[in-house]
């Protein structure tokens, strides 16, 4: 009664998914369900609610409309109808999405007991996946691997039915919001999505720069106007943290291919621009360790490091302790290779080798990770530590 009242305070994640447990309990759409309050995911008969991004929508809706919220955008979408029983069923409430890949990897492992099915879809550009969903009235339901087996059809023939379906609602032009600057008038949940389209984009303009932080964003810009990747780059920092993001990374469509922008040589903001995807990498990077710790799996994540250098530059390393071969770290600048005193906490010696030559002498494997990862080997000896690296006091 006093929540309708007076409103519901800034809930943090955990609280915030008690309470939609608690409200759904109360009417009947929760028995027993299974509550990871930390990954924010509700599991009950087969079906997971993820409360991440709603959750960031929530803290956003002024107080006294917060309960109202709950109840008309996250439970109303616990009655969704289920996946359909076939593609014939299916196919006319399909619809394309892109993730990023760091979503793709970590949805597996956001609910305790290691089940959730692969995201159907392929790799788009660096770090950009495709995807697809079915497309409900109050909610979208994410399409699995496991689901397109049931349904008997490839993901390239639902994909391409599903672009179809986009493009006869993607008309509208595109809004000018800055010189040379163009955003997607669309407010359909599928704004990203028209990345999908090139035809579309290249109307625009030629060879556009590409943005879609988000699933409601989609920003293009003229290359051949200098100052464009700084603007792209400043939206970013505005709206890199808005719900249902998606991707960080600027990108140009050359004819038909997306492929990661490189900065021109006139931006001025080329270091902001690398201090936001490396933040990005470095969060799915430990999202993915804790969640994988969780399990108790038997696997050991080295710590990553992201640098601020005196001239504002950035830097990643990723720390090699002897004894932890068989670890997993991300491709990083540079590897330090630590040895430890015995029941010392000082390190008795610090190597910092790049990363292009630990590779090279054969120290990392590449393993199958959606998201690159490589597993340690056998740690090298003092004397290639001493050809190699420079040693840290």
């Amino acid at each position: 009664m006093f929540s309708k009242l007076f409103g519901i305070g800034a809930l943090d994640g955990p609280a915030f998914t008690r309470l939609v447990v608690k409200m759904g309990r109360e009417r009947g759409l929760w028995t027993d369900p299974t509550v990871d309050e930390a990954a924010m995911s509700i599991r009950e008969g087969g079906r997971t609610m993820m409360l991440g991004n709603l959750h960031q929508v929530f803290l956003e809706v002024p107080r006294r409309e917060r309960h109202a919220f709950i109840e008309a955008r996250v439970l109303a979408s616990v009655n969704s109808p289920a996946a359909p029983a076939s593609y014939a069923d299916a196919k006319d409430l399909l619809l394309p999405t892109v993730r990023s890949t760091g979503y793709v990897a970590l949805v597996p492992l956001m609910v305790e007991g290691g089940d959730e099915p692969r995201i159907a879809g392929n790799l788009l550009a660096p770090g950009l996946h495709t995807s697809l969903v079915v497309d409900g009235e109050v909610s979208m339901s994410i399409v699995s691997e496991n689901q397109l087996e049931t349904w008997e059809v490839s993901f390239e023939e639902a994909f391409t039915h599903a672009l179809s379906r986009l493009r006869t609602g993607s008309l509208d032009p595109f809004t000018v919001i800055a010189p040379g600057v163009w955003i997607g008038p669309w407010t359909d949940s599928y704004a990203a999505a028209r990345i999908l389209l090139p035809d579309l984009l290249h109307r625009v303009c030629i060879d556009p720069y590409v943005m879609v932080p988000n699933r409601e964003t989609l920003v293009l810009a003229d290359p051949r106007d200098p100052d464009a990747f700084d603007k792209l780059v400043s939206l970013l920092v505005e709206m890199h943290e808005q719900p249902y993001a998606i991707s960080r990374r600027i990108f140009q469509l050359e004819g038909t291919t997306l492929r990661e922008a490189v900065p021109p040589a006139t931006a001025k903001l080329t270091a902001k621009y690398r201090e936001l995807v490396l933040m990005e990498a470095a969060m799915d990077y430990g999202e993915e360790a804790e969640r994988m710790n969780r399990r108790d799996v038997d696997v050991y994540y080295a710590a990553l490091k992201v640098f601020e250098l005196p001239g504002g530059e950035f830097m990643t390393r990723a720390v090699w302790t002897k004894g932890s071969e068989g670890a997993l770290l991300p491709p990083v600048e540079e590897v330090l290779f630590v040895e430890l005193e015995d029941d010392a906490p000082e390190a008795k010696a610090v190597h910092s080798v790049p990363w292009a030559s630990v590779v090279e002498a054969g120290l990392l494997t590449p393993t199958d990770n959606i998201l690159p990862r490589w597993r340690t080997g056998t740690f090298p000896g003092p004397d290639w530590l001493e050809r190699h690296a420079a040693k840290l006091e």
